[in-house]
């Protein structure tokens, strides 16, 4: 029988409970160990206040444009696009577990309160944690949406994902006309006032928005570094504005789209056997090097048009009609390298490693907040703003080691890092047990 197959419930084992040690998928979460490694290289400039241009936290030149080049190639979104398709794939072997246990009713309760209370999670994080690159808001709304798309076959979740990620680009479509709209009003503010003549209101608000999109607002960018060295209550009331507008306007113009199509995407994957290592070398060799050859084209190309018109914010947005074939096609690069290392078992240490990441993905993904926030924030060390592009990476590499070094250790005792025993308490309404070896309550 296939991992989503569900067959009728057996009384023995009425009662859903969380998925044992031996049930897990070691590629699956191996994946997720590196996903989740990767998403903090991204929001590591969240953080250290480098924003996406390395100029803003130095000299764009030398190892910072390096880095982020790097960085920008390789990394960006798609560390994102995996996790995403992992929560997808997540979707399907929760509830077919639950389904062979106990029945379709008790799946969907299980399911839905498992997102529900990611929302909260997200909530918490957001707010009370102050982070404003936070996912788990969305994968928990997301996902309320998907349930009934679970049982559908992998030709038909890949065209659905496919063309969802394809409404994703109107935003930025729209975007695209109203920044050349915005330059070319700067443009006629700075011709009036060459020519002596004062600029309209259309064309002050004009020049501000223009200053605000290139990150060049001189004022704005110094009040967002006195706030983040502040105190917990400063940046707490900076951060609740763009907290509600990701929340609101963020969701429907551009997470909605991306977070659902990868989910979909990935939801094929696990049903094609893709994720759990099941395929041919050779059926990893060719998505992975068709994936790497057209992915690091396509980025390859915007990189070097953002560093040829110095950073200008128009080559971050017209990538976008093809960032998203971009992203998906190095991150299906990553993916069958991952698979592969993990047939040939290679390197052992590490990939247990990964995969005890992985299995603590929600502790670890709060403990980078926990850790970054110390490090960059007032109510910490300070230092928001003050490295260097590349620096912040020495910060990376500090989080990477000490979570690859822990989080195996403490899965030797434990059976769930701490953020999963609370999160599957309260997804299954009873305390789980914790210690390594203890069953579950029933």
């Amino acid at each position: 029988m296939t991992p989503e197959t569900a067959s009728p419930p057996t009384p023995a084992a009425s009662t859903p409970t969380p998925v044992r040690a031996d049930e897990r998928i070691a590629s699956i979460d191996a994946l997720r160990g590196f996903a989740l490694l990767g998403i903090l290289a991204i929001n590591i400039m969240v953080f250290g206040a480098a924003q996406w241009e390395p100029s803003l936290t130095g000299e764009a030149a030398g190892l910072n444009v390096t880095v982020w080049a790097v960085q920008l190639v390789m990394i960006e979104g798609t560390m994102r696009c995996l996790f995403s398709m992992l929560y997808g794939a997540g979707v399907i072997l929760l509830t077919a577990r639950i389904e062979r246990r106990a029945g379709g009713e008790e799946a969907a309760d299980v399911y839905f309160r498992r997102n529900l209370w990611l929302l909260v999670f997200g909530v918490v994080h957001s707010y009370l944690l102050v982070y404003l690159g936070d996912i788990l808001f969305f994968y928990g709304f997301v996902a309320l949406v998907l349930f009934p798309f679970r049982k559908l076959s992998p030709r038909t979740l890949l065209i659905l994902g496919s063309l969802i990620l394809a409404v994703g680009v109107i935003s930025p479509t729209r975007f695209y006309f109203a920044y050349q709209e915005t330059k070319a009003a700067v443009t006629a503010a700075e011709a009036a006032e060459e020519a002596g003549r004062a600029i309209t209101e259309e064309q002050k608000e004009a020049r501000k928005r223009w200053e605000r999109w290139q990150r060049r607002d001189p004022e704005g960018r110094q009040e967002r570094i006195d706030a983040f060295r502040s105190g917990y209550g400063t940046i707490f009331q900076f951060v609740i504005p763009e907290q509600v507008e990701a929340h609101s306007r963020g969701m429907y113009q551009t997470w909605f789209c991306d977070a659902a199509g990868m989910m979909l995407l990935g939801m094929a994957f696990y049903r094609l056997g893709i994720f759990s290592g099941r395929r041919s070398s050779r059926f990893y060799l060719l998505l992975g090097g068709t994936g790497y050859a057209l992915g690091l084209a396509l980025r390859g190309y915007m990189t070097c048009q953002a560093l040829a018109h110095h950073f200008d914010l128009l080559w971050r947005v017209i990538p976008w009609f093809t960032e998203g074939v971009g992203r998906l096609a190095v991150a299906l690069g990553h993916l069958s390298v991952m698979m592969l290392l993990c047939q040939l078992g290679r390197p052992r240490w590490l990939l247990a490693s990964l995969a005890a990441v992985g299995r603590m993905a929600l502790t670890n993904y709060l403990g980078h907040t926990v850790i970054a926030s110390f490090v960059f924030f007032g109510f910490g060390f300070g230092l928001y703003g003050r490295l260097e592009f590349y620096e912040l990476f020495y910060v990376v590499f500090a989080i990477w080691i000490f979570q690859l070094i822990v989080s195996p250790l403490w899965l030797r005792s434990f059976r769930f890092g701490p953020a999963e025993w609370l999160w599957r308490s309260l997804t299954y309404w009873r305390w789980q047990p914790m210690r390594s070896g203890r069953r579950p309550t029933s």
